[in-house]
C-alpha cells in the first residue's frame, strides 16, 4: 500500500470515529441521533444532556453522539444542554422505519450584561414622568437594583431581575417643594452584570397665573359660561376667586395647578333682580399672580310671580298661589319643590304650563311632618326664565305615626338611639361590607343637619346612654363575629375609648359618676365614684334606677336567666322557660317601668317575642312562637308600650295601650326606640332613622 492510499484509509476512519453511528437495523418504529457540537469550534461535547419530555435524558459519549430509539411517530421537543452553554431546543418529527439526524451546536453562555436605555433623562420644565428600560446583554439572571440621591427624584420599581424581558421603570420628579432653578441627579444601577449612572436635569420655573379671557358677555339668555386657569411655571400654582356679586357663582371657588389646566364655571342668576343692565367682576388671586375678568348680564324686562304662603296644608298636601303674568312675551310658568332653602331650576319640577291663567297647584304627594321649599318662574319667549320669592310650609305631623326623617347610605347600620330633643339625636351602629361589620360609626343630628363621626373601631356598636348632653357612652363588639369590641366615652367635644371595660352589649347610664355595663361574654362592669367593680355576672341588657335593677341573659339553650339588683347584691331572678325541647334564641332588650312593671324581648330561633316581670315571677306577654323574633322595646308609661322585630318575612311595631296589642305600619327595620317625652319619640334600625309623633 502506498503512503497516500495509507493516508486516505486513516482519515475516513477518523471521520467515522467523530460521527454519530446509524442504527445498524431499521426497527418498524423511528429515532433521533445525532452529535452535540460546541458551535465555536465543532468539536464534540461529551457528558452533554440531550432530553426529550416524555420520553426522558440522554447523556453524549466522548464523541458526542446521543440516540433515541424506538420512537412512536409524532413531533418531538428535543433539547440539548450542558453546564457553561446556552440551552437550544429543536421540534423533530420521528417517523417509522426511519432515521431521523439532528445535529446540536451549543453556545458558550455570556455572563449577565446590564443595559439600561435611554443614557440621560432631561425632564425640561414640564415633564413630571419618564421611561427607563432595564436588558441584559448576557445569558445568565441578571440583578439589578437603582437608587437615588436627591428626594425630588424618584423611580418604580427600584429592583428587578431578568434573563431575555425587558424591564420598565418610571421615573417622576416633584417640583412641588424647590425653589426656582436647575436641578441635576444621577440615577445609580448596581448589578451582577455592571454598575452605571443615567445622569438626570430638571428645572424649576416660577409659577404663573394664565387665564383664557378678561370679559364674560351673558347678554339676555346666557346663564353659564366657563374660562380656563393655566399655570406658566413648573411649581404649584395656588388659586382662589372671588365674585363681586351674589348674582354672580363659580365653581370651583379654589384649586391648585401644576402642569395641567382647570375649567371654572360661571353662572348668572337672573330670577331675583329687576329688568336692567348688570355688571360686576370676577378677582383670581394666586401665587402666580392676579387678574379679574369682567362679567356683564342683561335682565330683560319681563316681569317675575309673586308666590303666595302655602294654604289648607294637611298631612299630605297643600296648595300654592301666584301673581298671574299679563305679558305679551310670555311662554309659560314653572314650579319647582326642595326639602331645602334655595330652590333653583334644578329642583323637582312640579308643574309646567303655557296657560298664563292657570296660577294654583295642589301638591298632594307630600310627606307628614315634612318642610317644602317652593318658587314659581315666568319664562319668556327668549328662554329667560325669572324667578319668584321663596316660600315655605311644613305638612301637619299624623299623630300617632311613624314617620321616615332620615335615609343614609346603604353600608350603614344602626343598633342605637337616644334623643335629647328634636334637634339633638345620636345614633350609632356600624358601616358594613359583605354582610360584616368593618367601622363603628356614629351620627349627631343638630342644628338641622347631621354629623358623620368615626369613633375608634370597637365594631359593632349595641347601646348607647347619656346622663348629660355632655356626658355618653357606647358600647359594642359582642356578637362573636365583631373583630373589635369595647367601650366608647363621649366628654361633650369627642368620643374615645375607654380602655377599662372589654367589649359590652349593654350600657345604662344614670349619672356620670354611675354607669352599669354588661356582656354576654365578658362579664359585667359598675361604674361608681371613679372605681370599676365587676359584677361576676353576664348578659345582653341591664337597666337599674336606684336600688332596683334588672340583668337578662341566656341561661341555656332552653331557658332565660334574670337576675335582680337589690340595692346591695344582684340575685336570682328566676327563669324564662317553655316546654321540653323548646330552643330559644337570644335575649334583646329589656325596658324597666319600676320593680313591678319589667318587659323583656326575646329573639328565638324557635321561640320569640315579649315577656312581663310583676315583681315576683316572668310570664308570656306576647308572642311566644317561631313568627315573634322581638327585637326590642321601649315604654313611655305603663300603659302605653312599645315592641318591635320581624316574622322573619315583615317587620312590625306594636303597641300597648294597657288593654290590647295594635300593630303600626313599619317602614323598615327598626332596632332601638327611644322617648325623649311621652308623646315624642324617635327609633333606628338598618340605615334609617324614624320619628313618633
Amino acid at each position: 500500500m502506498s503512503f497516500y492510499k495509507f493516508l486516505f484509509t486513516l482519515t475516513i476512519i477518523f471521520l467515522f470515529s467523530t460521527c454519530a453511528e446509524k442504527p445498524t437495523e431499521v426497527t418498524t418504529l423511528g429515532s433521533i441521533y445525532g452529535v452535540v457540537n460546541d458551535e465555536s469550534n465543532n468539536n464534540p461535547l461529551s457528558g452533554a444532556t440531550v432530553s426529550i419530555p416524555e420520553i426522558g435524558n440522554r447523556i453524549t459519549s466522548t464523541n458526542g453522539a446521543y440516540e433515541f430509539d424506538e420512537l412512536e411517530e409524532d413531533v418531538y421537543s428535543v433539547t440539548a444542554s450542558k453546564a457553561g452553554y446556552v440551552s437550544v431546543t429543536e421540534q423533530v418529527e420521528a417517523i417509522s422505519n426511519k432515521n431521523k439526524e439532528v445535529n446540536f451546536y451549543l453556545r458558550v453562555a455570556q455572563p449577565a450584561q446590564l443595559l439600561v436605555s435611554p443614557q440621560s433623562l432631561n425632564f425640561g420644565q414640564t415633564e413630571t414622568s419618564l421611561q427607563l428600560t432595564v436588558d441584559n446583554g448576557g445569558d445568565d439572571e441578571l440583578s439589578w437594583q437603582v437608587s437615588s440621591d436627591q428626594s425630588w427624584l424618584t423611580t418604580f420599581p427600584t429592583t428587578g431581575t431578568t434573563t431575555s424581558e425587558t424591564d420598565e421603570i418610571t421615573v417622576s420628579v416633584n417640583r412641588s417643594l424647590l425653589d426656582v432653578g436647575n436641578y441635576t441627579s444621577n440615577l445609580s444601577f448596581t448589578s451582577n452584570g455592571g454598575d452605571l449612572a443615567v445622569p438626570v436635569a430638571m428645572e424649576v420655573t416660577p409659577v404663573g397665573l394664565i387665564v383664557s379671557t378678561n370679559a364674560l358677555d351673558f347678554g339676555e339668555t346666557e346663564s353659564q359660561i366657563s374660562f380656563t386657569i393655566s399655570n406658566s411655571g413648573t411649581g404649584e400654582l395656588n388659586w382662589s376667586i372671588s365674585t363681586s356679586d351674589s348674582w354672580i357663582t363659580v365653581s370651583p371657588t379654589s384649586g391648585t395647578i401644576t402642569t395641567n389646566s382647570e375649567d371654572v364655571a360661571v353662572s348668572v342668576e337672573r330670577s331675583d333682580l329687576t329688568a336692567s343692565s348688570y355688571d360686576g367682576y370676577i378677582s383670581i388671586e394666586s401665587n402666580g399672580g392676579n387678574q379679574s375678568i369682567s362679567v356683564s348680564m342683561i335682565v330683560p324686562d319681563f316681569p317675575a310671580p309673586t308666590l303666595n304662603d302655602p294654604y289648607n296644608i294637611t298631612e299630605n298636601s297643600m296648595i300654592l298661589a301666584w301673581s298671574v303674568i299679563t305679558h305679551d312675551d310670555f311662554q309659560e310658568y314653572r314650579l319647582y319643590r326642595s326639602t331645602s332653602t334655595g330652590v333653583s331650576e334644578s329642583s323637582t319640577l312640579l308643574l309646567s304650563t303655557t296657560n298664563e291663567n292657570e296660577n294654583t297647584f295642589n301638591d298632594d304627594d307630600l310627606d307628614d311632618g315634612t318642610t317644602y321649599y317652593y318658587r314659581v318662574y315666568s319664562v319668556n319667549n327668549y328662554g329667560v326664565a325669572v324667578g319668584s320669592n321663596e316660600v315655605y310650609a311644613t305638612t301637619v305631623m299624623g299623630i300617632g305615626d311613624w314617620g321616615l326623617v332620615h335615609t343614609f347610605d346603604s353600608d350603614v347600620y344602626l343598633e342605637a338611639i337616644h334623643a335629647f330633643s328634636d334637634d339633638n339625636i345620636w345614633v350609632a351602629g356600624y358601616k358594613w361590607t359583605n354582610g360584616n361589620p368593618e367601622t363603628s360609626i356614629i351620627y349627631h343630628y343638630a342644628g338641622g343637619s347631621w354629623i358623620e363621626i368615626i369613633p375608634p373601631n370597637i365594631g359593632e356598636i349595641n347601646d348607647i346612654d347619656f346622663s348629660s348632653e355632655n356626658n355618653g357612652w357606647a358600647v359594642g363588639g359582642t356578637d362573636g363575629w365583631d373583630s373589635e369590641g369595647g367601650v366608647l366615652y363621649y366628654d361633650g367635644i369627642s368620643w374615645d375609648i375607654n380602655d377599662n371595660i372589654p367589649a359590652a352589649h349593654g350600657v345604662d347610664v344614670n349619672s356620670a359618676d354611675d354607669i352599669w355595663f354588661i356582656d354576654n361574654s365578658q362579664g359585667g362592669y359598675h361604674y361608681i365614684n371613679g372605681n370599676y367593680n365587676q359584677l361576676g355576672l353576664s348578659g345582653w341588657d341591664i337597666q337599674v334606677e336606684d336600688d332596683f335593677g334588672v340583668i337578662i341573659t341566656r341561661g341555656s339553650s332552653t331557658s332565660i336567666e334574670s337576675y335582680i339588683y337589690n340595692g346591695f347584691s344582684w340575685v336570682d331572678g328566676g327563669y324564662i322557660t317553655y316546654a321540653a325541647g323548646t330552643i330559644f334564641g337570644k335575649p334583646s332588650r329589656l325596658v324597666m317601668i319600676d320593680n313591678e312593671n319589667i318587659y323583656i324581648t326575646l329573639q328565638g330561633t324557635s321561640k320569640g317575642g315579649v315577656f312581663y316581670f310583676d315583681g315576683s315571677e316572668w310570664s308570656t306577654f306576647w308572642g311566644g312562637n317561631y313568627d315573634h323574633n322581638a327585637k326590642g322595646i321601649a315604654a313611655q308609661s305603663e300603659n302605653s308600650v312599645w315592641f318591635y322585630g320581624t316574622t322573619w318575612i315583615n317587620w312590625y311595631i306594636l303597641h300597648w295601650d294597657g288593654n290590647s296589642v295594635e300593630e303600626f305600619d313599619s317602614q323598615g327595620i327598626m332596632n332601638d326606640i327611644h322617648f325623649f317625652e311621652v308623646q315624642t319619640g324617635w327609633s333606628c334600625g338598618g340605615n334609617k332613622v324614624f320619628r313618633y309623633n
